[in-house]
């Protein structure tokens, strides 16, 4: 009788195990990892802008090594990495299938001219009617990161 009892347990737990086993193998065909093209993406950006056109930088602060300010630059490369971006039908789209389009910051003024506070307004409503639409994509003014003067 114990060895019935053994035998049908065994058998339930093989069996538990083996479904276990195909499903964890079932979910792993159909989960293919995202792989984006670099050679892709650069097709779909507009003229001007390339995988390593600045899109933003950083500051840390001044270097006591090289005596100098240590300044970090973020490329369309990565920025693009980010927003999980593609290039479908000729498109650049984000992982949401939103369009991504670029935008020329203005306001890296040494001197500043007469008329900076309406450019800066301007600026502000263009690039709010942009994102209602797309997925904006800023482009600093400042590519070197460093003081303007």
């Amino acid at each position: 009788m114990k060895i019935i009892l053994v035998t049908i347990i065994l058998s339930f737990f093989s069996t538990q195990l083996i479904y276990a086993q195909s499903r964890i193998k079932s979910k792993r065909k159909f989960k293919k990892p995202m792989v984006v093209k670099i050679m892709d993406l650069s097709k779909c950006l507009p003229a001007g802008i390339t995988l390593e056109t600045i899109v933003s930088t950083k500051d840390l602060g001044f270097d006591k090594v090289t005596m100098s300010r240590k300044v970090v630059t973020i490329d369309v490369k990565e920025t693009l990495s980010k927003l999980g971006g593609k290039c479908v039908s000729g498109k650049l789209v984000d992982k949401a299938g939103k369009e991504i389009r670029f935008y020329n910051l203005q306001g890296c003024w040494g001197n500043p001219p007469a008329d900076y506070l309406e450019i800066l307004e301007a600026q502000t409503k263009e690039l709010a009617e942009m994102r209602k639409k797309f997925t904006v994509v800023e482009l600093t003014c400042n590519p070197s990161g460093g003081i303007i003067g």
